[in-house]
């Protein structure tokens, strides 16, 4: 695939709770989140969208180009996950997009403890966007047996 002209006014950004699933799919399957032997399926992937808190994706015409999406008890605290911009559009400051919009949002709802778990090379974006390291607290995650 080409590299993206970068053009953002092409660009939407929209909330949403179903729509796109091919397109989230596939931006799953570029990062290895999700594996082909895994079998995901387009209804496994509505459940994605259908359970989070808030789940924005950036559009270019009719296709998914990003997304990111929010955890939260609609309360307390909120925990940004699965952001991801297609590769053609990166380097495009969709991703930072999608994190300012979704923060934004989760502050507008009175949630105003914001986390997430930064994948290795990309803790100078996610500071570059106020996020800082939790000192003395460590992402784990339960092992599977």
């Amino acid at each position: 695939m080409k590299k993206s002209s970068c053009s953002r006014e092409d660009i939407r950004f929209l909330f949403i709770r179903k729509g796109y699933e091919r397109d989230i799919l596939q931006l799953y399957y570029q990062e290895k989140w999700i594996k082909p032997e895994e079998h995901v399926s387009i209804p496994d992937i509505r459940k994605v969208i259908e359970g989070s808190f808030a789940f924005l994706v950036a559009v270019d015409g009719s296709r998914a180009i990003g997304m990111a999406r929010a955890l939260s008890d609609g309360y307390s605290d909120a925990y940004i996950q699965d952001v991801v911009v297609c590769n053609a559009y990166q380097g495009c400051g969709i991703g930072k997009k999608l994190v300012s919009l979704l923060v934004e949002y989760l502050k507008k709802e009175g949630i105003d403890w914001i986390g997430l778990v930064a994948k290795p090379g990309t803790r100078q974006f996610y500071r570059k966007l106020n996020f800082e390291v939790l000192k003395d607290h460590y992402p784990m995650q339960l092992r599977k047996q």
